[in-house]
């Protein structure tokens, strides 16, 4: 019900702000608060050079997967396949993907874009080993060619969501390494829960 409640909410705000924008009497002209308004919403809506900077990951990629379940276990290695998509015209991107984990099968889905209100990366991730959506923010680093991400990851033994850092590194033109950090147990350090390793199919 929240949900419904959200999204109606969210549709009911864009029908009022173009309504306020496009529907003008014939051979009206906008006054300059509506002008504003269009300008302001026509910004927020434009894809620009960050979501470039994303769209060089469309493709098909084949996978290593490398992951610890603790900072001293030794690490699990398998593989897998990602389809990265660009959607609603440039504006974000899908990445597909399709693996093993642990020995099972894995299917996991996420969307990024660049939000040009909050001047931010952001990310969701939703996968078949859980019920939960994990969400991320992050920027751009252009001198490390970085993308440095914070956001939170289910941790099903605790019963919580936890804080997790992604960093993603472009490390070839057609290969790319994403990592993922939790928390140490005491809080106070982090450890690399999670390596992938991009190539891009040819």
């Amino acid at each position: 019900m929240r949900r419904s409640t959200i999204l109606v909410a969210g549709l009911l705000l864009v029908a009022c702000v173009s309504g306020a924008a496009f529907a003008q009497e014939p051979g009206k002209a906008m006054t300059p608060e509506e002008q504003a308004m269009m300008a302001k919403w026509m910004e927020f809506a434009t894809p620009g050079e960050p979501h470039q900077l994303l769209a060089k990951r469309v493709g098909a990629w084949t996978v290593k997967v490398t992951s610890w379940t603790a900072p001293d276990a030794p690490p699990t290695v398998s593989e897998g396949t990602a389809e990265v998509k660009s959607v609603l015209d440039g504006r974000y991107i899908e990445e597909i993907t399709v693996g093993s984990f642990q020995g099972m099968p894995f299917h996991g889905r996420g969307i990024t874009g660049y939000d040009n209100l909050k001047k931010k990366y952001v990310g969701t991730w939703i996968d078949n080993m859980g019920t939960g959506i994990s969400f991320s923010e992050g920027e751009y680093d252009a001198a490390k060619k970085t993308f440095n991400y914070a956001g939170t990851w289910p941790d099903a033994m605790s019963g919580e969501y936890k804080p997790m850092k992604g960093v993603e590194t472009w490390t070839g033109p057609d290969t790319y390494k994403a990592e993922a950090f939790c928390q140490t147990p005491d809080g106070k350090g982090w450890w690399k829960m999670m390596e992938l390793n991009y190539t891009r199919k040819k």
